[in-house]
């Protein structure tokens, strides 16, 4: 039911006194009671819309950052130039694509949560761009900044256990406002995810390469 319907069937509601007849609500007071309880409800959708929206940029931005490594693999892969041409077209119709959709969500910050925002995304630019490098220290970084952004979740024993945290991306982090906090949570995790299946598929590679010469003897 909708805020408004819901509205309508409350102004039709009535209340028993103590001789069990009805009595109907005076308008004021059913209209001021109805009002607020649909300005709750209304705040509620809202909070509910604002989360959907984040988690679209947030998926996004995600896929971005994977059409930027897509880009950078036939190169690695030494794909012969046909195949080179081909992904790159696939590639970039794909980001063209991405591209028509525009999904803006405005979180309200303050200079100093603007200034730290702007440091964790560099840091998580310079990761992704060490991870597409094989930076040797990445897969530490990575796991660093995941420690640093589940502090909430977990006890200083499991973090230890887990990952050193990064002091310093863990202090930058904490300064921005707590949907950017979220965020940048839900990216790691999904540069993690891609960074692992990138992972798996070279090994596949690595093993299928590794068996053919035994099955042709």
């Amino acid at each position: 039911m909708s805020p408004v319907n819901a509205m309508d069937q409350k102004q039709e509601e009535v209340v028993s006194n103590g001789d069990d007849d009805e009595q109907v609500v005076g308008p004021a007071e059913c209209s001021l009671q109805n009002v607020v309880e649909l300005l709750d409800e209304v705040e509620r959708q809202v909070e509910c819309h604002r989360r959907k929206a984040l988690s679209l940029k947030t998926e996004q931005e995600q896929l971005e950052r994977t059409l930027k490594t897509l880009a950078a693999l036939p190169e690695e892969m030494g794909l012969g130039d046909a195949d080179r041409e081909d992904m790159a077209a696939h590639v970039d119709r794909l980001s063209r694509r991405l591209g028509g959709v525009d999904v803006s969500v405005l979180v309200k910050r303050d200079p100093s949560q603007e200034e730290a925002l702007t440091v964790v995304e560099r840091k998580l630019d310079e990761l992704v761009l060490g991870i597409q490098q094989r930076h040797p220290d990445a897969p530490a970084t990575l796991r660093g900044f995941l420690a640093a952004a589940s502090v909430d979740r977990e006890s200083e024993r499991e973090r230890a256990v887990k990952a050193a945290v990064d002091p310093k991306f863990e202090g930058f982090l904490l300064s921005c406002a707590s949907e950017d906090q979220k965020r940048v949570k839900e990216k790691l995790e999904r540069i993690q995810t891609c960074t692992k299946a990138v992972e798996d598929a070279e090994c596949d590679r690595e093993e299928a390469s590794t068996d053919s010469p035994a099955d042709q003897n």
